[in-house]
């Protein structure tokens, strides 16, 4: 549950801040959240789970008598960046240094590392190992340019006729924990 919990809050974060710094590209995230929220209930369920999980977290701390965190868990995530073919660093496949970048901002928000919130003791890097104890960067490019509307309109989107999100998924779908989109 506690893994479910933040790799599913990872998910959001890290994706609104890729939506933000390339705010020229929206990031169907959202989009596809808010969609899951109003129609299908185990997914709203699950995130209302997750919300007051972390409510209670931050609660738990504010009433700690504790303030530093005696250990820290580190979570590996693969992120999947699905493209049009374009070269590393350019358009839709956004660079390493965006991730690395990302990854910092999230881990910086999570530690606390301006001093305004709670530190959750919990931080985040790339994967080194695959599910089959091989090395990996951590990061999956995927060229999604073959899926139908991809290139034009995205992943799915109300009263669009761009790809749908399960052929886009399905393009990096493996046996890792999460999948991270960012691109079109």
């Amino acid at each position: 549950m506690k893994i479910n919990l933040l790799v599913s809050v990872f998910i959001a974060i890290l994706s609104v801040q890729i939506a933000d710094s390339y705010s020229q590209e929206l990031c169907a995230t959202e989009n596809v959240n808010n969609r899951l929220l109003q129609m299908d209930s185990f997914y709203s369920n699950q995130n209302m789970l997750i919300e007051k999980s972390i409510q209670e977290i931050i609660n738990n701390q504010k009433n700690s008598k504790v303030s530093q965190i005696s250990a820290v868990l580190t979570m590996p995530v693969v992120v999947h960046v699905i493209h049009l073919g374009e070269a590393v660093g350019t358009g839709t496949n956004i660079s390493d240094a965006k991730i690395y970048d990302a990854i910092k901002g999230l881990n910086d928000r999570w530690r606390n590392v301006a001093g305004n919130s709670l530190d959750l003791g919990i931080e985040f890097c790339l994967a080194s190992r695959d599910p089959n104890g091989n090395a990996t960067t951590g990061i999956n490019r995927v060229n999604g340019s073959s899926i139908l509307n991809y290139s034009t309109y995205g992943i799915t989107q109300a009263g669009c006729v761009a790809a749908r999100e399960d052929s886009i998924k399905d393009l990096s779908r493996c046996r890792h924990q999460a999948i991270i989109i960012f691109g079109s």
